[in-house]
């Protein structure tokens, strides 16, 4: 695949951005977008991502760096299927909601729950405003950790971040 070069420029008002992609050597076109255009593309470009991991397994996030949100806005219910639908405001992607089982809300419950009989910790530090930007939080968690953490309380030296392995599915096609 050929190297492409990509850059974004957000305009000084904040009400627009302007994206270049094209080849590293050769010309490419500035293409302005206003929030909702911007928006579109970034939902289109994850439904392609989306398409092109259909059927794959998806990786633990186990060992895996990932971009956090800071105390962002939220919304859970009871959902359609057998479960809870959780919703979160991401600064990045805007709104993205979850389906999630009956059985992974109780083991998710079960973490939050053994969390919250933790000693607290000093939060000075911490964003006091809904949605603060993003930093990059690691999700090592061994699988000895994993398998001690089961069926009792984690200690703060045990950590039991994890989630199950997952097949990701989708339509068998898509317009994009």
């Amino acid at each position: 695949m050929a190297q492409a070069r990509v850059g974004v420029r957000v305009a000084d008002d904040r009400k627009s951005v302007t994206i270049e992609i094209g080849p590293v050597e050769g010309p490419s076109s500035p293409v302005e977008l206003d929030l909702e255009q911007l928006t579109k593309v970034i939902n289109l470009l994850g439904k392609a991502r989306g398409f092109m991991l259909d059927g794959s397994r998806v990786e633990p996030l186990d060992g895996k760096t990932v971009e956090t949100v800071g105390n962002p806005v939220w919304y859970a219910q009871v959902a359609q299927i057998d479960g809870s639908l959780l919703a979160f405001e991401h600064p990045s992607y805007g709104p993205v909601a979850f389906a999630i089982p009956r059985s992974d809300v109780a083991e998710i419950v079960r973490i939050l729950s053994a969390h919250l009989a933790l000693p607290t910790f000093n939060q000075s530090n911490q964003a006091e405003t809904r949605g603060s930007p993003l930093r990059t939080v690691d999700l090592s968690v061994t699988k000895a950790d994993r398998n001690q953490s089961r069926g009792r309380l984690p200690t703060p030296s045990a950590a039991v971040y994890w989630v199950r392995d997952v097949l990701v599915s989708g339509p068998a096609s898509a317009s994009l």
